[in-house]
């Protein structure tokens, strides 16, 4: 019962403030949102295309929406599941950081 209020309380809004968050970058918006491009001096914004920016960032954001529900869904597992799939989750959140500061500076560079 109380792992639900928790989830109903924590989770639930730290969710759809992700997607309210993602919804505001994509429309255009949440520029000043954006770290670094918001602080950025006008001629280093220049450099990059803010179509493709919006569209990395809110991809970010809907996609941090989908994973945190299953990190709740996984804490109700029973444990030798839940040993599996939380660490499973972690993994595949640290991954799409990774390739979005690997390849999210080239891919928004203008060309």
């Amino acid at each position: 019962m109380l792992v639900i209020i928790i989830y109903i309380v924590v989770i639930l809004p730290i969710m759809v403030v992700c997607i309210y968050l993602g919804r505001l970058i994509a429309r255009g918006d949440g520029d000043s949102l954006m770290a670094g491009y918001n602080t950025a001096k006008p001629e280093e914004r220049e450099r990059y295309d803010i179509g493709r920016l919006r569209r990395l960032m809110s991809m970010v954001m809907f996609g941090t929406a989908a994973l945190i529900p299953l990190f709740g869904i996984a804490s109700i597992l029973p444990k030798q599941w839940a040993m599996i799939a939380i660490p499973a989750l972690v993994i595949i959140m640290s991954v799409g950081v990774i390739v979005c500061l690997t390849w999210g500076d080239k891919w928004t560079r203008k060309q």
